[in-house]
Parts: C-alpha cells; sequence; structure tokens
C-alpha cells in the first residue's frame, strides 16, 4: 500500500520536503554543550525538564526486582502468546559492565528498569504489577519523578494494593504509562495555542509544585515507554526517500543520519541525545553522563532485537520456512514494504492444508498477515498525510500505509509523526483516568481537519513545535513484540489487540468481521 500513497512524484518529493523542514524546526539546540562535554547540546526542552527532574524528592528505594546478572546473546521469557525472544548481537552482555544496566542517577533507576528484555525492551502492566507487589512499591521504577501520577502523590514509600485507586502508581500499574512533564510554554518557540486543563484526574496539571501554574510551568503527559529494542529500523533513514542536499539529523557517534522517529513526538534527535536526556530526566542524575558512557548505551540498543518465537498454538515460527523471531529480524536490512507488503514472515504456510491444531492456527496467522498487507480502507482527515497536497483526502489504504517498514512496522518517512485520533477526545478509547486538555488556536491558526478548538488527552508534538497543525501527532510504533507489552497505543488506552482493531474499525469504518479480527490478532501476537 506504501507503493499506492507514494505512486505520485510529486507528493512523494513534497512530503519529503515537509518532512525535512520539520525536523529543522524541531530541534532547536541549546546553545551550550552538556556539562561532559558531549558532542551533542541539549534540546532547548531540557534544562527545564532537568531542572523539574532535581526538584522532586529521591526516596529511599531498594534494589530492583529480578536485576540480571547478565544478558546471553539469545534469550526468551514466557508471554500470554507463547515466548518472546531477545537476540544480543554484541553477545553475552554483563550487567554490571554496562552503562545500560546501571544506576547513573540518583534515584536508582537504570534504563533496564523500564526497557526490560522480558517485555520486547518495554515493560507491560502486568509486569508493573508483579514488580510492584514483589518489591511492596520500593523498586526504583515507581520513582515519583515519573513513575507516580504526580510526584505529590507520592512524597514517601507507601504500598497500596495494585487495585487501589487511591494508588498513586495506578497509571503505570494500570497503562504502563510513565509521566513526561515538559515546559509550558514551549521552550524556542512561539505557541499557536492555549492549554487549559478540562479534567485534571491526576491532579498534576494544577500541582503548585509540578503543574501549570507552578513557579516553573510543566505539563504532564503520560505515555508507554517504547521499545529500546531493532532500532536501526527506527533511527535509519532509507536513503531512496531522502532527496539530494536534505541535511537530518546525525548521531554523533556513528556518523549516520538518524530519522527523528525515536520519541512519540520527535523530540529527540538522535539516540545520543535520548540516553543523554533519559539520565538528567528518568534518573534524576545531576550531570549528563559521559561521551564514553553515552556511546556503550546507544552501541547496546543498536545490537538489541525483540520478537516472539513461539506461540503457544502455531508453535515454533521458525517452523517450515517461516522466519519469526528476533535473529532473523537482525539480519535483515531497514527498507520499505515492497508492493505494501509489510510482513511476509509467514508466506510459507500459505498452502499448507492440514487439519492439527498448530495448522489451524498457523492458517489463521497467514490470513491475518495478508489482512494486513492488504485489507483497504479510506485513509482520511488524518493530519501528516491527508493534509498534504499532493496527496488529498480521503485515499485507498491498508495497515501498512503507516506501518511501512519491512518485517518491523513502523513508518519510514522521516519525522513522521501523524494524528489517527488515538489523542483526540473525539476518537480515542475512553480514558478518564488520563487528563484531558482543552486546546485553542490563535486567531488564524488552525488544526487541519479538527478546527482551532480541540479537546485532547495529550498535545502530541505540538508541544514541542508549538504549532496549531501538529496537534495529536504522535509515530506510529513499531509492532514487534507485542504480546509481551501490552497495552497499546501510546497512553496504553489500548488493553488488549481487540481494543486496537476496536480503535481501527471506528476510525476508518473497515469493518472487519469477527473472523478477520481473530486472525489479526494470531498474527499480530506471532510478531
Amino acid at each position: 500500500m506504501l507503493y499506492q500513497v507514494f505512486k505520485r512524484p510529486t507528493r512523494f518529493w513534497l512530503a519529503i520536503l515537509l518532512a525535512a523542514c520539520a525536523i529543522v524546526a524541531i530541534f532547536p539546540l541549546a546553545a551550550q554543550v552538556n556539562p561532559a562535554g558531549l558532542p551533542v547540546a541539549l534540546p532547548v526542552w531540557m534544562p527545564a525538564v532537568h531542572a523539574h527532574a532535581l526538584s522532586i524528592p529521591v526516596l529511599p528505594f531498594s534494589a530492583p526486582v529480578n536485576a540480571l546478572a547478565f544478558l546471553p546473546q539469545v534469550q526468551s521469557d514466557p508471554d500470554p502468546s507463547g515466548f518472546e525472544g531477545t537476540y544480543n548481537a554484541n553477545g553475552l552482555t554483563v550487567t554490571a559492565s554496562n552503562p545500560f544496566f546501571q544506576s547513573l542517577g540518583s534515584n536508582g533507576r537504570t534504563c533496564a528498569t523500564c526497557h526490560r528484555p522480558a517485555n520486547g525492551m518495554s515493560i507491560s502492566a502486568a509486569a508493573a504489577q508483579e514488580i510492584y507487589v514483589a518489591s511492596q512499591g520500593r523498586d526504583p521504577l515507581f520513582a515519583p519523578v515519573d513513575g507516580a501520577n504526580c510526584p505529590d502523590l507520592a512524597t514517601s514509600i507507601q504500598e497500596y494494593s495494585v487495585s487501589d485507586p487511591n494508588n498513586p502508581h495506578s497509571l503505570l500499574l494500570n497503562r504502563a504509562v510513565f509521566r513526561i512533564a515538559l515546559p509550558w510554554p514551549p521552550q524556542g518557540v512561539t505557541a499557536e495555542f492555549s492549554i487549559t486543563p478540562v479534567s485534571d484526574p491526576t491532579h498534576c496539571e494544577l500541582d503548585r509544585n509540578y503543574g501549570l501554574v507552578a513557579v516553573n510551568p510543566m505539563i504532564s503527559i503520560y505515555r508507554r515507554s517504547l521499545m529500546a529494542a531493532n532500532l536501526k529500523f527506527v533511527t535509519t533513514v532509507i536513503p531512496s526517500v531522502v532527496p539530494p542536499g536534505v541535511t537530518l539529523a546525525t548521531n554523533p557517534y556513528t556518523g549516520q543520519l538518524e530519522s527523528g522517529n525515536i520519541m512519540y513526538d520527535g523530540r529527540e534527535p538522535n539516540l545520543a541525545s535520548q540516553a543523554t536526556d533519559a539520565t538528567l530526566g528518568h534518573a534524576q542524575a545531576a550531570h549528563a553522563p559521559s561521551a564514553a558512557t553515552v556511546q556503550e548505551i546507544v552501541a547496546f540498543e543498536n545490537g538489541i532485537y525483540s520478537a516472539q518465537v513461539f506461540d503457544t498454538q502455531a508453535l515454533n515460527l521458525n517452523d517450515l520456512g517461516a522466519f519469526g523471531g528476533p535473529s532473523t529480524l537482525a539480519a535483515n536490512q531497514p527498507g520499505i514494504a515492497t508492493g505494501g507488503n509489510t510482513f511476509l514472515e509467514y508466506s510459507s504456510w500459505a498452502n499448507v492444508n492440514w487439519f492439527s491444531p498448530e495448522w489451524q492456527r498457523r492458517a489463521s496467522i497467514v490470513r491475518g498477515e495478508a489482512l494486513f498487507n492488504t485489507r483497504r480502507f479510506m485513509l482520511s482527515n488524518v493530519a501528516g498525510i491527508n493534509d498534504i497536497p499532493a496527496v488529498g483526502n480521503n485515499i485507498p489504504a491498508t495497515c501498512s500505509t503507516c506501518h511501512s517498514n519491512k518485517n518491523v512496522g513502523n513508518d519510514v518517512q522521516p519525522n513522521a509523526q501523524i494524528d489517527e485520533g488515538t489523542t483526540n477526545e473525539a476518537f480515542a478509547l475512553p480514558a478518564p483516568d488520563l487528563p484531558l486538555f482543552k486546546l485553542t488556536c490563535s486567531a488564524g491558526k488552525s488544526t487541519s481537519f479538527n478546527g482551532s478548538t480541540v479537546y485532547v488527552r495529550d498535545p502530541g508534538k505540538a508541544l514541542i513545535t508549538g504549532k496549531c497543525a501538529d496537534i495529536g501527532k504522535i509515530k506510529s510504533a513499531q509492532l514487534r513484540a507485542l504480546s509481551s507489552r501490552a497495552p497499546y497505543f501510546h497512553d496504553g488506552s489500548a488493553a488488549t489487540l481487540a481494543d486496537v482493531l476496536t480503535f481501527y474499525n471506528k476510525r476508518f469504518d473497515i469493518k472487519f468481521t469477527a473472523q478477520e479480527e481473530q486472525d489479526l490478532i494470531s498474527f499480530l501476537n506471532t510478531l
């Protein structure tokens, strides 16, 4: 389907030009180099975020639960559909000597606190609940800086039941989301809209210490931790979609161009910047990590792959010519889905007509893969796609239109944040425990399809650029290791893959049948 969307050369070059311009706009950097002398300057929003993080008390947490002594080259872990696999291209990693697994800040957090091999280098709500119970709420995962609904709700370590609605970590436990605090108004740009909290169930938006009424105003939004795996597919710029002369962000250690698709809102230019800022913010470090430390973290992240390896009904996902699992994925090169076929992992199972239980499941997986690649619907009112004049509104699409990176399912386009409606109250799945904001554009400004006044749970990319046209824009995340890291969407609003399909059925009137939904779920659980 990607071919169908890009078959018009005018749209192709216009889309790339707009993406390149957006990257230049979204990554204004602070003038100073950070204290460790890294060859990357801090993004302009980071000093405010760092000061905010350092203002939040650090509690005396215990050592992390189930910390790994080493990560082997190949590892598998049980999940609801079978086993998720991790492939470490760097070979066996002793965690005590690798900074990805070391506490680099003041609160006991490591990168692995929120990016666990057993959860596709992310974390699931089920895992968060298990850690909470095992540690009696004392694991660094629950640090008030972002592991609480609001820091003021978690001024001491108190154990609540997981199901207690008054648990100050309820969003992390139920949605696997972390509080992301960003300065308001945005730094370095002029905001084209105002923000008014309409619903504040976390009591953080109007908190006098940490909210929009604080001395240094911050807005709190709640997002899932992205996979710190398969990153060569996420960060790599596909040469064929970059016109000559366009300058994109470069990783200072690898020298490679990076796509601007690391974060949901595109706010980090490269993995080196992301590792630095995560240490300063999430880990509450007083100073930035050294250049050597950041380089080690980036090297580790670039060598980790996660994918499902075994299905309880379909069994081995590499059987009879199929190529599931992370080891096979690691051997692939990033690229555009040929003919719109993002996934062809199970095409070798298509012509088998046996009747044992595993073959019935495999037949369902094959049908689901075909549905993902070829089932057409009309894509309309999606900012970032339909507002590009050469594309137009109401165009034929498939799931591969936005999940176009072959074998992985993220979007290959640079700076590929779009507004499908997952943050918009008019379309999003119910989430009464998340804040709701009224965004009002200034005179003469408007969103592309939702008018000048919008109600959203997360302003998305607009919190960085300040532009009305960017309200609600969130990147399309990769689709690997899905079974190990529920819930879904950036805010955890889809508890199951069935909820994901419910959203898309309603949003784009796809009209999946019950059998088609089951086939898609069977397939997605094998990724």
